[in-house]
Order: structure tokens, then C-alpha cells, then sequence
């Protein structure tokens, strides 16, 4: 499964109108074709390289294993960390350039979903929910503590979002990242240079995932505990 990449600047002159939420808004009113990719995407081998950043999911070869059966996430009320982590190894950042790095965790579609246990796969699900309500897009972004930091910092080893916690409690106020459950996601790495105002993102399509209160699949939490 390759890795996707997308790059969005800012204009020279213009960041402080810097919002992250926006950048979620400007990805989700893109045209998305029917695998869920945007487009104009660019697809990428086992790295990410953008405008002299190269960016490597570090524990690629766990994410592949779980996307090859279908990943899902749990979401409750307290928040729960993901599983597979993600973590990045990040080379070409500017040593002294302060940046924040944050994830962003974007729906692939609109649709609802469940799991058929007769097929064994996902379909969409016609009727939602009723109570369903939009994630903001604030609700959906979580910024590394160590954040800002110099490159240098960055680079010297894999960073990881072990901390980012998921939930479906609407009134959160821990700084957890809310979703909606049966609805399918996948993460984005923001790389802001605040002393530019610069901002590369980078996706990598094996850790989409489907956000659920329990697993659906069988193979999932069997393959959590191997």
C-alpha cells in the first residue's frame, strides 16, 4: 500500500490568518473519488517527500498488517490511545526553524457504515443515526506537546502520537480527538514552520481506519493481541 502526500502553503505575508482547523475544512470540501482519495494526490512509495521534508511512517510494516484485514479504532467516552501509534521519522527540517506538529484526523467519506458478519467485510449503511452530530473541525486536531520545537529536536528520533487519544463524548474537554462511530478516517501530519508560517502535510493511506465502540471484525483484536 503506497503513501499519499498533499502540500498546502500559505501565502507569503499572511500567517498570522495561520487556522489548522481551516486546512481540515479545505480538505473535506475537495472533490473525493470513490477509493476515498482526493483529487490531484499524489501517490508515494514507502515514504512522504515534500519541498525538501522527507517523512517515514516508522512502523509501516504494522500498519500494513492492519490495514490488510481492514483497521479499526475504539472511541470511548474517556478517550483511547490508538493502536498501531503512529509514528513518524521526519528528515530536511530547517535545524534551528522552530515547527509544531500535529495530526489531524480527516473522514474519508460521509457515509455511515457496518459490518456484515455473513461477508465479512464493511457496507454502507443507508440509514444513519439520528443523534449523529458534525465533528468542528477543532475537535479533530491534536498537537504534539513537545510543540514548538526546532528541527533539530524533530529529527534526532521517531515521533510519536502514542498520547492522541480517540473518543465519541460530544462534551469532552481533555484535548481528545472526536469522531463519530461506523464513519472511516485517516490521520494527517501537519509540519507548521512557525517562523515562516509554512505548512506541509503528509497522509499515509495504511492507517485509515473505521471508528467503532467495539471491535467488528474478529480478525482485529485478534490480530492486537498477537
Amino acid at each position: 500500500i503506497g503513501s499519499v502526500l498533499w502540500s498546502w502553503r500559505m501565502a507569503a505575508g499572511n500567517t498570522g490568518a495561520f487556522s489548522i482547523a481551516s486546512l481540515l475544512s479545505d480538505r473535506e470540501q475537495s472533490t473525493t473519488s470513490t477509493d476515498g482519495q482526493v483529487a490531484g494526490e499524489v501517490v508515494c512509495s514507502d515514504s512522504a517527500s515534500v519541498s525538501g521534508i522527507q517523512v517515514e511512517l516508522e512502523n509501516r510494516q504494522l500498519w500494513e498488517k492492519f490495514s490488510a484485514i481492514g483497521n479499526e479504532m475504539i472511541l470511548t467516552k474517556s478517550g483511547r490511545r490508538m493502536f498501531p501509534a503512529l509514528r513518524f521519522l521526519l528528515r530536511g527540517l530547517q535545524p534551528m526553524a522552530n515547527y509544531e506538529l500535529m495530526v489531524g484526523i480527516e473522514p474519508v467519506d460521509l457515509k455511515r457504515y457496518r459490518y456484515c458478519y455473513q461477508r465479512s467485510q464493511w457496507l454502507e449503511n443507508p440509514t444513519p443515526e439520528q443523534d449523529e452530530k458534525p465533528s468542528s473541525n477543532s475537535s479533530r486536531i491534536y498537537v504534539h506537546p513537545a510543540s514548538p520545537a526546532t528541527g533539530t529536536y524533530w529529527m534526532r528520533e521517531a515521533v510519536s502520537f502514542e498520547k492522541m487519544k480517540l473518543t465519541n463524548n460530544w462534551k469532552d474537554n481533555g484535548g481528545h480527538v472526536v469522531l463519530l462511530s461506523m464513519h472511516r478516517y485517516r490521520p494527517r501530519l501537519y509540519v507548521v514552520c512557525t517562523d515562516t508560517g509554512e505548512v506541509e502535510d503528509i497522509v499515509f493511506d495504511e492507517t485509515t481506519f473505521m471508528a467503532v465502540t467495539a471491535y467488528q471484525n474478529p480478525q482485529v483484536p485478534s490480530t492486537v493481541q498477537s
